[in-house]
């Protein structure tokens, strides 16, 4: 359509209704309406709902129950900056109604896209109800300045849904949504605007009549995107924020970002993100943030020392409930990780403050987050919270065994040892007391990362008719995670004097196809001798498909057997059945190698699990072959005659 002044739908009262007020409505499936300037420009609409003026006028109700198309000429406009809106609403009662089961739309307008109560040809009216919903709606502007969605003074119960994977975007330097007071009336207006089942918006909003109500519900996954003007406004005007279901609001920007919530915000299982890959954005909101049932606070920190960069919530006012805080630590060499009690001013990293009643508690996800050898944990200080380190630490406990012939007294006394650690380098010498042939040392506290190794000092003496054959000492653990435990066993093997020894070494290959990664890891075996009886355990370091474990001292004569326990294998993968090489009798002064050799294969995906024969399934599978031999030999009985 063109012209200068165009109405594209133009629904309004024309006949009265049992109640005495004009009602008419339209039904629309799969329109498209393009609206074109032709001449001197003026107030024109694609959709144009309801009217004051004497003659028609009355709400009107428009339904679209197919896809709904509306592109606005770019000049379309007027000398108001509120005319040719997309859509225009006024009276009360009226609807538009976008948001059925097969509803879309696609709305490109030249200024707002959705106008409510405003000035028509010089006629306006206070009204009430009125109502905008849409689905699957994609909603813009080709304006730089004009609000996507605007309302005048005057409307009270206005309710605005964008509902099913909607998206709007704001002008680069106007809102999303605006209440003015143009009209004459004194009336403040009320707006109710949800975004629902994933809808995004984009932009930020605003209250230019200032005692106007505008109350923002999002819900079931929707987002709200905070985008500052081009003009440099970073606030967002409104009544209350309510958040909902997963819901999401973004605030951040290429660069710091400080944006201003100017109402409160209450979070129920959704998040506030602050996270962008750099911490130093900020995000205020007044006079209350409440959190409940999961609610998080998503933040990007650097974790370095007391004072070090991080996203924060400013909250001027009061904090309630509950909220996780979810922290995404900054990579970069100035966040190693440190003490932040001996750095700045010792509180820690600042990432909530709160200026009014602190009552809310905010916890942290996981409840520590670790950097480098540092574990940060959120502590209250007065009303803010603050992320505090200290080191991030593990334990290794030292383990004795000492193994003996069957008639040899059972050994106790003190062994002492020394637990040498690298990353960062670390040393400790300790004593373990054995008792019965078995001991167990302190637990030593190690920096993470710490990869840890023992030796073993001077032996006590050994019970008479005896000596100590070569201890068997455990192969350096794994990096020691942040509150880890690992324990590292030392063996030691008494012989009896005069007797003649020989030694054992256990080898493992794993064997892996070509396109498989390497196989490491630690697996453990046993030893069972005869002649004379002597059994041990140990453990093999597998690096990169190959290991070796220390040598174990053996009486000489002894005919031994090693077997393993394999541990889970890696993902996607299975152990085959290992094969071994037995060591045979060992001969003195010489040393007797067992081979064990797995291999390692891909799973199978259509590989069905074997039922174990006493399970009910392959129970209850017997039972119904014994039913159907029955009933074929019944059958058969009755043909025959018997």
């Amino acid at each position: 359509m063109t012209g200068s002044r165009i109405e594209g739908i133009y629904v309004s009262g024309s006949a009265s209704g049992a109640s005495g007020e004009a009602v008419s409505q339209a039904v629309l499936n799969d329109s498209n309406i393009t609206l074109v300037q032709s001449g001197a420009v003026a107030d024109s609409s694609a959709i144009k709902i309801g009217k004051t003026r004497a003659i028609g006028s009355g709400k009107g109700l428009v339904v679209s129950s197919g896809a709904l198309t509306i592109d606005m000429g770019a000049t379309l406009g007027g000398s108001q900056p509120y005319m040719s809106p997309a859509i225009k609403m006024a009276v009360s009662g009226s609807q538009l109604l976008a948001n059925g089961a097969n509803s879309s739309a696609e709305i490109n307008a030249s200024r707002s896209a959705l106008a409510i109560g405003i000035d028509d040809w010089g006629s306006n009216t206070d009204s009430t109800n009125i109502q905008a919903l849409f689905a699957k709606a994609t909603v813009k502007t080709q304006s730089t300045t004009a609000p996507l969605v605007l309302v005048d003074s005057g409307q009270q119960g206005v309710q605005i849904l964008f509902d099913r994977a909607s998206n709007l975007t704001a002008a680069s330097n106007g809102y999303l949504i605006d209440i003015i007071k143009y009209r004459a009336a004194t009336t403040a207006s009320s707006v109710q605007f949800t975004l629902d089942n994933k809808s995004i918006a984009t932009g930020l909003t605003n209250k230019a009549y200032a005692t106007s109500t505008l109350d923002i519900d999002l819900n079931n996954a929707s987002t709200w995107n905070l985008v500052e003007k081009s003009n440099g406004d970073k606030t967002a005007s409104y009544t209350s924020v309510d958040m909902k279901a997963a819901s999401t609001l973004n605030a951040f920007k290429p660069g710091a970002a400080a944006f201003v919530m100017n109402g409160p915000v209450t979070s129920d299982a959704s998040t506030t993100n602050l996270v962008d890959g750099a911490p130093d954005d900020v995000l205020t909101m007044r006079p209350s943030y409440s959190g409940s049932n999961g609610a998080a606070l998503a933040v990007d920190t650097c974790l370095a020392g007391s004072g070090a960069a991080s996203d924060r919530l400013v909250v001027n006012g009061d904090t309630s409930g509950t909220t996780v805080l979810k922290v995404t630590p900054f990579a970069d060499p100035a966040c190693p990780g440190a003490d932040t009690t001996t750095t700045g001013d010792g509180k820690g990293i600042l990432v909530v403050q709160v200026t009014g009643n602190s009552n809310a508690v905010f916890t942290l996800d996981g409840g520590t987050v670790t950097q480098g050898s540092y574990a940060y944990k959120l502590a209250k200080v007065g009303n803010d919270w603050y992320l505090q380190s200290q080191a991030a630490t593990g334990t290794v406990t030292v383990t004795k065994r000492v193994d003996a012939p069957a008639d040899a007294p059972a050994f106790s006394g003190n062994i002492p040892f020394t637990l040498n650690c690298t990353t960062p380098s670390f040393s400790q010498a300790g004593t373990i007391t054995v008792t019965g042939n078995l001991g167990s040392a302190a637990p030593i506290t190690v920096a993470s990362g710490s990869i840890c190794s023992v030796t073993e000092g001077a032996l006590p003496a050994s019970p008479g008719g005896y000596h100590w054959g070569a201890a068997t000492l455990p192969p350096a653990g794994a990096p020691m995670p942040s509150g880890g435990a690992q324990s590292l066993a030392i063996v030691n093997t008494l012989l009896k004097d005069g007797i003649k020894t020989g030694q054992l070494q256990v080898t493992k290959t794993v064997q892996v196809d070509a396109d498989a990664p390497a196989y490491s890891g630690s697996i453990d075996f046993s030893v069972s001798c005869t002649n004379p009886v002597f059994n041990t355990n140990g453990s093999l370091a597998v690096s990169a498909n190959q290991g070796v474990a220390a040598p174990i001292t053996v009486q000489a004569g002894s005919a031994c057997t090693v077997t393993e326990t394999l541990p889970t294998a890696p993902t996607g993968m299975e152990w085959a059945t290992p094969t071994y090489v037995q060591p045979g009798t060992i001969a003195e002064g010489q040393t007797a190698t067992a081979t064990i050799t797995n291999k390692l294969n891909k799973k199978d995906p259509g590989t069905v699990a074997a039922v174990p024969v006493d399970s009910p399934l392959a129970l209850g599978g017997l039972a119904a072959l014994i039913g159907l031999a029955a009933f074929r030999r019944q059958r058969s009985e009755r043909r025959t005659g018997k």
